[in-house]
């Protein structure tokens, strides 16, 4: 069944057991390579490892609209040293959660840490409060 292998994955990823979802997530993608779900999921598992080369990777691969892990791909790329893509992501996280004052609230944090200011104000002024 698509999918079983990425759910038990999330589960274990919302445990705090990184080992046994890396595992799931590889099985499912060892059925489908390209099941974007698990390529994103992937790149959640290395972001909480502090992977950030393999995490913007497969978040990237993974070409995910999820806005938190559209704010990993973002702050994954400011670690690399990727202003230009991590910018470019955090536009990309603040149009599809733009709804979301937590998530917004913690992208313009990301980026007033990372000295993007100038952006960070832009997103802000089209937050809702």
């Amino acid at each position: 069944m698509r999918g079983a292998h990425t759910y038990e994955g999330i589960l274990a990823m919302k445990q705090g057991d990184f080992d046994r979802a890396e595992k799931a997530f590889k099985a499912e993608l060892a059925n489908d390579p390209n099941y974007q779900l698990a390529i994103a999921e992937v790149g959640e598992v290395r972001y909480h490892q502090g992977r950030w080369p393999e995490a913007a990777e497969y978040l990237a691969k993974s070409r995910t609209m999820t806005p938190e892990l559209l704010y990993m791909l973002c702050d994954s790329y400011f670690h690399l040293g990727n202003v230009e893509d991590a910018d470019l992501n955090a536009e990309t996280a603040a149009a599809y959660g733009r709804d979301d004052p937590e998530l917004m609230r913690g992208l313009i944090g990301l980026l007033v840490r990372n000295g993007q200011t100038e952006l960070a104000a832009r997103l802000a002024a089209n937050t809702k409060p």
